[in-house]
């Protein structure tokens, strides 16, 4: 690799990095775990070009780290974003037992159930009043309500608004108490949300194990660096020592996914 190809890859770097804020200024805002494709490339690209830059520049022009760096860049993004996506779900099954509950009150109070949206969409915010105006657009665009529950349920699969979903189906084929069928869903999915706290709370010993033993290495790789810095880099100056430490991520990445599998028990 010649000397210009750092200091090229630096603007790629530069311009894919203005491009990102460019995309990101110009789009609508919406939640940051349902950005659009052309920022979720934008993303990749800028960070995958701005890895391998850095790494290219300070490694001399060592093509195996700077391409090393950029899959790892990748890899962040990824899971940086899979973690928002969790991280607004979660958020979302937290607040929509109390949307429900709001949903039902105003139900037995006689208010209309389009009304009983509004208000949760109004009072609720986060990411059931996010969704929850999405499922009032389509009801102004003159979506029956049936199918405008089955595209709320299509947009957010969670097992609540799948229920919630069938609830508001049946009701709309067959009529009957909406309120009361609301109620019942209500309850239901508060035991269910007592329930995983429970087994929750019974597998967090598990889960710190889990955690300790998967940053030990780190920390041990840490202390040789500050104690021997010779006897570590080795590791990242010579061609074997840096398919060790390739190998060596592979293999933590697996035995970290095994672990969460192990200690992950669904309620």
């Amino acid at each position: 690799m010649t000397d210009a190809v750092p200091i090229l890859l630096a603007m790629i770097a530069v311009a894919s990095a203005g491009g990102f804020l460019y995309v990101t200024r110009r789009s609508d805002p919406q939640p940051v775990a349902d950005l659009g494709k052309v920022k979720s490339a934008t993303w990749l690209i800028g960070f995958a070009v701005l890895a391998a830059a850095l790494v290219a520049v300070v490694s001399e022009g060592n093509v195996a780290l700077s391409a090393f760096a950029a899959l790892i860049a990748v890899l962040s993004v990824l899971q940086w974003r899979l973690y928002q996506k969790r991280k607004y779900d979660a958020a979302f099954s937290r607040q929509f037992l109390p949307a429900l509950e709001v949903i039902v009150r105003g139900l037995q109070s006689g208010m209309p159930l389009l009304s009983a949206l509004q208000v949760v969409q109004k009072e609720i915010g986060g990411p059931v009043s996010v969704e929850f105006k999405r499922l009032l657009d389509d009801l102004s665009l003159g979506i029956p309500m049936s199918q405008a529950a089955e595209r709320f349920a299509a947009r957010m699969p969670a097992r609540e608004v799948v229920f919630f979903a069938h609830v508001i189906g049946v009701q709309h084929r067959t009529g009957g108490r909406l309120s009361e069928a609301l109620g019942n869903l209500a309850d239901t999915l508060r035991a269910q949300q007592h329930f995983a706290q429970r087994v929750r709370t019974l597998s967090q010993e598990a889960r710190s194990s889990a955690v300790i033993i998967g940053v030990i290495p780190l920390f041990v790789a840490f202390g040789l660096f500050l104690l021997s810095p010779s006897y570590i880099t080795v590791l990242f100056t010579t061609g074997t020592g840096q398919i060790v430490v390739l190998l060596s991520c592979l293999w933590m990445g697996a035995g970290a996914y095994i672990m969460k599998r192990m200690v992950q028990i669904d309620a």
